[in-house]
């Protein structure tokens, strides 16, 4: 027909369970979503950012169907001079010199590799002092160690490369390393 209405169109999969009552409305759960009604004769009911008038409904889609997946994206944490099972390999690389661990995850990864950018602030610019790449364990979390760091301001850049190649999500952090 012309006139198809969109909502038509949107697959929530299978019923999880019965519909029950809601923060004052009707809710039924299904495998990619949720639907909530206010029964006629109610006063009109807000939840979150969902307003609903007396004899109404809206359907929520929380998961795409169809086997589109969720963006990745990258969680990052670099920590300077942490306590590591190995030791320097001298005694003056100990005194001078510092260590930076970078590890993070990437949520919603499918295997691949994430490239590692560490930069150090030197007067108004960031200068690339390290660059290297770890694979992501398990399918999505990695880890690095950085020896050898002086003293002063990084940033460490954490760009989740796919197999496929191609940049799809990257975060950065700050760190300080003061001895």
């Amino acid at each position: 027909p012309d006139d198809w209405w969109s909502a038509y169109n949107v697959e929530l999969g299978a019923p999880t369970g019965p519909r029950y009552h809601w923060n004052g409305l009707l809710r039924r759960d299904f495998q990619n979503g949720y639907a909530l009604l206010n029964q006629p004769g109610n006063p009109t009911k807000t939840v979150g950012n969902i307003r609903l008038p007396a004899s109404s409904g809206r359907v929520v889609v929380t998961k795409r169907s169809g086997g589109a997946r969720t963006r990745p994206t990258v969680v990052l944490r670099a920590v300077a001079n942490p306590r590591l099972a190995t030791r320097p390999r001298t005694a003056s690389a100990a005194r001078h010199r510092s260590t930076a661990l970078v590890r993070g995850r990437v949520i919603h990864a499918r295997g691949g590799r994430v490239r590692l950018l560490v930069r150090r602030k030197v007067g108004a610019h960031w200068r690339v002092v390290r660059a290297s790449s770890a694979p992501l364990r398990q399918g999505k979390a990695f880890r690095r160690v950085f020896r050898g760091l002086e003293r002063g301001t990084y940033r460490v850049r954490a760009r989740y490369l796919p197999r496929a190649g191609r940049v799809t999500a990257q975060r950065s952090k700050h760190m300080r390393i003061r001895r």
